[in-house]
């Protein structure tokens, strides 16, 4: 079987294109256009699905009906046919539909660090994004953009970046509004608020990958609205890949201290930089609040120990867990995890854990050292500051000889 594909050439030809507005009718002529209705598979125009009207179809021309609203643009008619797209001629006069803004919203306290959404209300609007191209900006000094994010026929929404906030606190902006290259005139005129409201403090400032922690965050004392902890999203994103956000419940608020209490499930350890949004305020100014996650050994002694077992360890450092099963500790030998020695967790707590070095399943028979190793529920390692050498030390007392006496009150020898 050969697969081969042959293009020829079109068939057909659109010379011109009428448009009337209110009723939706498009009258397309030309020449060679298929004489049957069975022939067209699809007509379009201004971005829109137009019904054929099979009565009409003839080798000189047809009209159809626009299913939706028109977009606005500069437009000529797009049929396509069992044979494929019937070319518009070179000297075709696109059709020009206009749109028409009649409002916006909000008017007023626009936030000045972005992220509120604009909507914008009219006539001719894309039906949706893909296929039209929408450019919003403001008139300010570094032309702040507002990006599209959802479009219907009579509505448009975009979103606000970030306006440079030492220079627009206060001040009035009118959006400049092109779709599909034609700008929309308007007055609308849109208020900038003059301050920028944020936190202050994040306690703990750091937190385990692992474990669940509160974390309290102290707003600034004239936040202006009474709080509530449904008015609140917080999110913490890395500072190294801003795709990977983690979220965080707030379970508390306590208006007069203006703090809010959320919870936080962990995330791979890294630098996560927290962001805050309030239902009516909207963004707040969390630049300084950096999240930093992870666990880490400061110290730990001895640091050598009885080939056979049984020195009990003392492990200091951060964001170690109140559960023994929390933080499991193992001696790690440098021909792999294997051979690694277990050390039972005996007490545990933040900043403290405490274990016995067992036996092995491989009995030492002469000094080798090994790694000491924390781990953080089994998924990551807690990072030692320092060295987590241990060394195995055949270097031990010797008993030479023993008695036994018989304690008559507790009965035991």
């Amino acid at each position: 079987m050969e697969c081969d594909f042959t293009y020829t050439a079109a068939v057909g030809e659109v010379t011109a294109v009428t448009f009337d507005e209110p009723s939706g009718l498009v009258t397309i002529t030309g020449t060679d256009l298929p004489a049957l209705a069975t022939d067209i598979q699809s007509v379009s125009f201004a971005l829109t699905e137009c019904v054929v009207d099979a009565g009409t179809v003839s080798a000189e021309g047809l009209s159809c009906t626009l299913g939706q609203s028109a977009t606005c643009g500069d437009h000529a008619p797009v049929i396509v046919t069992r044979w494929g797209t019937i070319p518009a001629a070179l000297d075709l006069t696109p059709v020009t539909v206009t749109a028409e803004l009649s409002g916006v919203f909000p008017l007023d306290g626009l936030n000045l660090l972005g992220a509120d959404n604009i909507t914008l209300t009219g006539t001719h609007f894309p039906h949706k994004l893909s296929g039209s191209t929408v450019e919003i900006k403001f008139d300010d000094a570094q032309a702040t953009v507002c990006e599209a994010v959802a479009s219907k026929e009579d509505e448009l929404v975009c979103l606000t970046e970030p306006f440079d906030k030492d220079v627009s606190e206060g001040s009035s902006h009118t959006l400049t509004i092109i779709i599909n290259g034609q700008e929309i005139p308007h007055e609308f005129q849109q208020d900038l608020k003059s301050d920028v409201k944020g936190a202050d403090a994040l306690t703990p400032s750091s937190a385990s990958p692992v474990l669940k922690t509160l974390i309290e965050i102290q707003l600034q004392s004239d936040f202006p609205y009474t709080l509530a902890k449904e008015d609140f999203s917080v999110n913490a994103s890395s500072t190294t890949d801003a795709t990977y956000v983690r979220y965080l419940n707030v379970v508390a608020v306590d208006d007069a201290a203006k703090t809010l209490t959320v919870m936080f499930g962990g995330a791979y350890s890294g630098e996560f930089q927290v962001h805050m949004r309030h239902a009516t305020y909207g963004l707040l100014d969390t630049e300084d609040m950096i999240l930093t996650v992870g666990a880490s050994v400061t110290s730990y002694s001895p640091t050598t120990g009885s080939i056979y077992g049984g020195t009990l360890l003392t492990i200091s450092g951060e964001n170690f867990g109140n559960t023994y099963t929390d933080n499991p500790v193992q001696l790690a030998f440098s021909d792999g995890l294997s051979r690694s020695w277990h050390c039972y967790v005996q007490t545990t707590g933040p900043n403290e854990i405490t274990c016995r070095v067992g036996a092995g399943t491989d009995p030492r028979t002469e000094a080798e050292e090994a790694t000491m190793v924390v781990f953080l529920k089994t998924s990551e390692e807690a990072l030692c500051t320092g060295d987590c050498g241990f060394m195995f030390t055949a270097v031990l007392p010797t008993v030479e000889s023993y008695t036994a006496e018989f304690d008559a009150a507790s009965e035991a020898w």
